[in-house]
C-alpha cells in the first residue's frame, strides 16, 4: 500500500492493509469504505488525523489485456464481447479475471489484433449481426 499527503507533495509512505471494509457508501461523487492500516512513519512527518490518497493493490497481473467495462456483456452467466468481424459485430464468450471500476482483464477468448466494440453511438444497442464502422478513440 502506498500513501501521498497533499502537504508534502512527492513524498510516499507504505503501510500494509490490516483490515478491508465491511460496508462502501457512496459519499458525493466519491465512493467511501473505512479501513484499518498499519504505515512506516519513522520520521513522523505523516501528521495524525489528514486526509491522505492511498494506493491499494489488490491483485496484478503483466502483460494483460484489459479491456473496458462496457464492452464487456453478460448473458446466462456467461461474458462475451462484441468483435468486429468483416464489419459486423460477432459474439465472442470469454474468461475474465481481475477487474476495476473501469476495465476487465480478459484472459481467453479474444484474439490477438481483434477489434472489440465498446458502444453504439446511437440509441440502438449492440447486438449479433449489427453491421458496424470502425471509429478509433
Amino acid at each position: 500500500m502506498e500513501v501521498r499527503w497533499d502537504a508534502l507533495p512527492g513524498r510516499t509512505w507504505t503501510g500494509t492493509l490490516t483490515q478491508v471494509p465491511s460496508t462502501v457508501t457512496k459519499n458525493g461523487t466519491r465512493t467511501v469504505g473505512e479501513i484499518a492500516c498499519t504505515v512506516n512513519n519513522q520520521d513522523v512527518k505523516l501528521l495524525p488525523n489528514v486526509n491522505v490518497t492511498l494506493k491499494i493493490i489488490t491483485g496484478e497481473h503483466e502483460n494483460a489485456l484489459m479491456v473496458p467495462r462496457e464492452a464487456v456483456h453478460e448473458d446466462d452467466g456467461r461474458r462475451y464481447v462484441y468483435q468486429i468481424v468483416n464489419g459486423e459485430l460477432q459474439r465472442q464468450y470469454i474468461q475474465t479475471a481481475l477487474s476495476n471500476l473501469t476495465q476487465i482483464e480478459v484472459t481467453s477468448g479474444v484474439p490477438d489484433g481483434a477489434l472489440i466494440a465498446v458502444t453504439a453511438q446511437s440509441a440502438a444497442s449492440l447486438r449479433e449481426g449489427l453491421p458496424v464502422r470502425v471509429v478509433q478513440r
